[in-house]
């Protein structure tokens, strides 16, 4: 069995070891089968843990007469400043099927066509995203033949990255304050479930990535930022855009 360690914050002690060796398989609260929205895992890196690239890369002189465009994200990953979100309803904490796309007379799911779509305009291979509330800078690059980074890549990459398990340094860097936000973030993510089987295997896994955002786990979109060539991605505490009624 290996020696490696994950942590897991308790009242009692700031953290927690827990031996790992064998890997095991997540419980299903159902015997639904979710649809599958990512059907092929993306790549995804995460780089300079604990700060972002200090060497930044100045911006080359554009001539006149020919200029460099500049890549834009689709609408439905476009971080909108007017309205401080964008057009999903996307709880990163949750997995990729519980995404809507808000109309303004409703709402539908992802379809096929839309999660296949290049993320951006002029297309990509990659994107380097950072995010105010995260120590990390993640590294998400195309998984299809055509080398060309989808919305599926995208989604399919911050799930993925974001449910990674949190090492110890991770946690040691934190200050006392934002060890408490990580910490109320982690019992509610695991409290959420409704078995008492899957409260417990959840809680046993220990901190995850998505835990270092503090609870802030909506996806408001994302948003260039050409100086420094990387991609900001907006996140904000998470509420129910789309109202459900409860008459049958």
């Amino acid at each position: 069995m290996s020696n490696s360690t994950i942590y897991v914050p308790s009242p009692q002690t700031s953290v927690l070891s827990i031996p790992l060796g064998t890997t095991t398989t997540s419980r299903s609260r159902s015997s639904r089968t979710r649809p599958n929205y990512t059907s092929k895992r993306s790549v995804l890196r995460f780089l300079n843990p604990w700060r972002h690239q200090e060497s930044r890369v100045p911006p080359q002189p554009q001539s006149k007469t020919r200029r460099q465009r500049l890549p834009s994200a689709h609408t439905l990953l476009t971080y909108r400043e007017d309205r401080q979100e964008g057009p999903l309803e996307y709880d990163l904490s949750l997995d990729p099927s519980h995404i809507l796309v808000i109309h303004n007379t409703g709402y539908s799911i992802l379809s096929t066509k839309q999660l296949d779509t290049p993320a951006t305009n002029p297309s990509v291979h990659s994107m380097n995203i950072t995010c105010t509330a995260l120590p990390w800078t993640m590294t998400i690059t195309a998984s299809n033949n055509n080398g060309v980074l989808s919305i599926r890549d995208i989604i399919d990459g911050l799930y993925h990255g974001l449910r990674s398990k949190a090492k110890k340094q991770d946690w040691d860097r934190l200050s006392k304050d934002a060890k408490g936000r990580v910490r109320r973030a982690w019992v509610s993510r695991y409290n959420r479930h409704h078995s008492i089987q899957d409260r417990a295997y959840e809680k046993s896994q220990g901190l995850r990535r998505v835990d270092f955002l503090g609870g802030h786990v909506a996806f408001k979109g994302l948003a260039y930022i050409p100086d420094e060539r990387h991609w900001v991605m907006h996140v904000g505490p998470p509420e129910r855009r789309v109202k459900f009624s409860t008459n049958a």
